[in-house]
């Protein structure tokens, strides 16, 4: 890459351009009771003092960083920030050949301080967290269980540490085919033209997509399987993978080996086929004497099937491909088709309703932390979990969803995001019918009650203090999914 400076001059630092000052950052509570305190901490002194408290709160690392003295501490300085930000992406830039000439990464360097120390640009908070810890301080940590591809071998490896390689995000290249009734459509194009509400075909039937984002540069590896198809996608992203014991699970890509088994519709396909021939020209012989055929033997192409062809498809080997632009799209079910096999959303995970096995309520509890120890956010639609008192199939009842629900909001609060004050970001969905769900939608105010009691005998009020993190319920962003045919039965005054 050729990179143009636009702010700054060669031999210059621009972080010696910067007027800084030294300030503190102190968090009280409503009597006077400190909660938080940083003192001597170093900032440009024309930032904001919510942008300084943000910094030394969130995002200062709080272990492991040398210190003048030769002990180890904390970050101080803004200085140190941008130095292991921007210093990391310039390192890997450099050992990978990314810039032209050291003339280009010393550019490069240059132009992200700028932009960051200036507030100009910024990272998403799992860089702040994470990005240049083991760079600038050395600070590994143990494996997490992550995943990642080697850039020296090509090969997809388990990572040995903590930070030296932080999670990418899970999601698709840009020309990845998304199957819907009305044919197939790239990623790609789906979230340029920001087609949200877009019917795409799921596992289940049809849904729609609700969010679309660009997640930047990623490296895509392709799983080759049977029949001669396949699908691409980061190492992170969740597949559906027929579980030898019987039913289903979800595994990352990273996961997969040869002769496991995806779920592929068939359905699906021939939509797609029926799709390409209805595209031809008129006068193709083909189109013309083998479309009516199939249009009449499937009905309509724009219909499906009322119940899915859901058919097995071994994996024959994975191979990386490049790193590319990838994407992300967010559907009401959480599931998509891709190549016509069945594929998660990124960081949106499914429960199935079984205590301890994979997929099941306890392991979903692991997989969440994995994702809040780096600062991302993950979700869940708990639909699936029995309602209170409902039977066990070994006899017995079930405690029910809530009681899980409490559990999981623990775990959020024990792990945080990043290991910092910020709250875990966690979405937790439940369908309008489940059997529990004015518990549910009860949960929150009833847990404000108990606050009320507890500040009122005397507790600290903040969100931090003593009163919230006794009650459950104060780490989820907690949504209730309506589907179309409730709102129709609204509109229309009828029963549902």
């Amino acid at each position: 890459m050729k990179i143009q400076r636009r702010f700054t001059k060669p031999g210059i630092d621009p972080l010696d351009e910067v007027q800084w000052e030294r300030r503190e950052s102190v968090i009280r509570e409503p009597d006077g009771t400190v909660v938080f305190e940083m003192r001597d901490l170093e900032v440009p002194s024309d930032w904001s003092q919510v942008a300084t408290d943000i910094l030394a709160q969130k995002y200062f690392r709080k272990a492991g960083v040398p210190q003048p003295d030769g002990s180890l501490g904390r970050e101080t300085s803004a200085r140190q920030v941008v130095r292991r930000l921007a210093g990391c992406w310039t390192d890997w830039g450099r050992r990978y050949k990314y810039f032209d000439t050291d003339e280009d990464a010393a550019a490069f360097d240059a132009e992200i301080s700028h932009m960051l120390i200036h507030q100009m640009a910024a990272p998403n908070s799992p860089q702040w967290f994470n990005t240049g810890l083991a760079y600038a301080y050395g600070i590994t940590g143990p494996s997490q269980g992550h995943y990642y591809v080697d850039p020296d071998t090509k090969e997809l490896v388990r990572a040995k540490d903590s930070y030296t390689h932080p999670q990418p995000h899970a999601c698709l290249p840009g020309h990845a085919i998304i199957d819907t009734p009305n044919g197939p459509i790239s990623i790609g194009e789906i979230v340029g033209k920001n087609l949200v509400g877009l019917e795409v075909f799921d596992r289940d039937g049809v849904t729609k997509v609700l969010a679309v984002k660009n997640n930047g540069v990623k490296t895509v590896l392709r799983v080759n399987l049977e029949l001669d198809k396949y699908i691409e996608a980061t190492a992170d992203h969740v597949v559906l993978v027929a579980n030898p014991n019987g039913g289903s699970i979800w595994k990352t890509v990273a996961e997969l080996k040869p002769g496991d088994k995806l779920y592929r519709r068939f359905d699906a396909e021939i939509v797609r086929v029926l799709h390409f021939l209805g595209s031809q020209d008129e006068s193709n012989p083909i189109a013309a004497s083998v479309l009516p055929q199939m249009e009449r033997a499937a009905g309509n192409r724009l219909a499906t099937l009322a119940k899915p062809a859901l058919f097995e498809v071994e994996v024959i080997s994975i191979e990386t491909v490049s790193d590319q632009v990838v994407f992300d799209i967010q559907t009401a079910s959480n599931t998509f088709l891709t190549n016509s096999v069945v594929v998660h959303n990124c960081f949106i995970q499914s429960v199935d309703d079984d205590l301890v096995n994979d997929n099941g309520i306890m392991d979903l509890w692991v997989r969440e932390a994995r994702l809040f120890k780096y600062g991302s956010g993950t979700g869940t639609n708990f639909s699936n979990l029995r309602a209170e008192g409902e039977k066990l199939s070994g006899g017995g009842t079930s405690s029910g969803l809530m009681s899980f629900l409490r559990v999981g909001d623990r775990a959020a609060g024990a792990i945080k995001s990043g290991g910092t004050t910020r709250r875990a970001a966690k979405m937790v969905i439940l369908d309008v019918d489940h059997p529990d769900i004015e518990k549910f939608i009860n949960w929150k105010v009833e847990e404000e009650k108990k606050v009320a009691a507890l500040i009122a005998a005397g507790y600290p009020s903040s969100y931090e203090g003593e009163a919230y993190s006794t009650v459950s319920g104060q780490n989820s962003n907690n949504s209730v999914r309506i589907p179309d045919k409730f709102v129709d039965a609204v509109r229309n005054d009828a029963s549902w």
